[in-house]
């Protein structure tokens, strides 16, 4: 498993920032690939789309107005790609003195989205590990992700306009972390599409599944 990660290089919001990243991927086996990670001699925005393209999530720490953050956001978005925001929140007394320019709260326009919030690298980790655990059990359940799937057929069938992922997540009881990963698998085979973007974005039974090249 990928999941793609973005944050301001310059300016991390903790020190040591990708230590806790480093500690989850180990355990769980997955890679976190950075948008630093891409390679000289090739345009670089092209570069980090197709990083984004090819990860399974995405992560975006919006604790500072980086322009190159919000622009990633924004072009993940725009591909229906599955993704939470990462906020590490400024103390009010540092941001008013000039010393941080960190948000003291997420703003107005994306305070709405999935986000993950922590102060410390301790609690960095343990959220990127509650999330990684998730998104696994969703990659790796066998047999039982079918159960999972025949559930949300079963329950889409019963709204023909479709449903929310966090309506989803709430009538099966579930977390929308975990219920995503097995929607996805399901766009991706062809029994459920998807209308519209973002937090607005409604998922839809396929009568008659399509063929998926």
């Amino acid at each position: 498993m990928q999941i793609f990660v973005a944050h301001d290089f310059s300016k991390p919001p903790l020190r040591n920032y990708r230590k806790p990243f480093a500690v989850v991927a180990q355990k769980y086996s997955i890679e976190f690939k950075f948008a630093d990670h891409i390679h000289r001699g090739e345009h670089l925005l092209d570069q980090i789309e197709d990083l984004i393209v090819k990860s399974n999530y995405c992560l975006f720490d919006v604790s500072s107005p980086n322009r190159n953050v919000f622009l990633e956001l924004g072009f993940a978005r725009g591909r229906g790609k599955d993704y939470s925001l990462l906020f590490h929140p400024a103390q009010g007394l540092l941001y008013r003195l000039g010393f941080t320019d960190r948000f003291i709260e997420l703003p107005a326009d994306i305070r709405g989205l999935r986000h993950i919030t922590y102060t410390n690298s301790g609690i960095l980790r343990v959220k990127l590990d509650e999330l990684v655990k998730s998104l696994v059990g969703t990659h790796n359940l066998g047999p039982a992700a079918e159960l999972w799937n025949e559930r949300i057929d079963e329950l889409l069938s019963r709204y023909p306009d479709g449903l929310l992922m966090r309506e989803i997540a709430e009538k099966l009881q579930v977390e929308p972390i975990t219920i995503a990963g097995f929607v996805q698998q399901m766009i991706q085979i062809g029994r459920v599409e998807k209308e519209g973007k973002g937090p607005a974005t409604r998922y839809l039974k396929i009568t008659e599944p399509r063929r998926v090249a």
